[in-house]
């Protein structure tokens, strides 16, 4: 995971290294959730006309990738 990107194995790392990979995850939540929305748009709801069917995809997509990210 993330946690070999930030620090390697080295001893003594593995809070600051947990807290990074956390810190970096929640900063893509809004790039995610940007992307899943740009996709519903260009090839499901062209005008955003069901808000709130949209708001709950795009948080499913969103959820949905993480998922995907942490089962590698």
């Amino acid at each position: 995971m993330a946690t070999k990107v930030f620090h390697g194995d080295e001893a003594g790392h593995g809070g600051q290294a947990a807290i990074a990979e956390y810190a970096y995850l929640a900063g893509l939540l809004p790039v995610r959730l940007a992307e899943w929305l740009l996709l519903l748009h260009l090839f499901f709801d062209r005008n955003l006309k069901k808000r709130a069917k949209d708001i709950k995809s795009v948080l499913a997509g969103a959820a949905w990738s993480y998922c995907l990210l942490l089962n590698r």
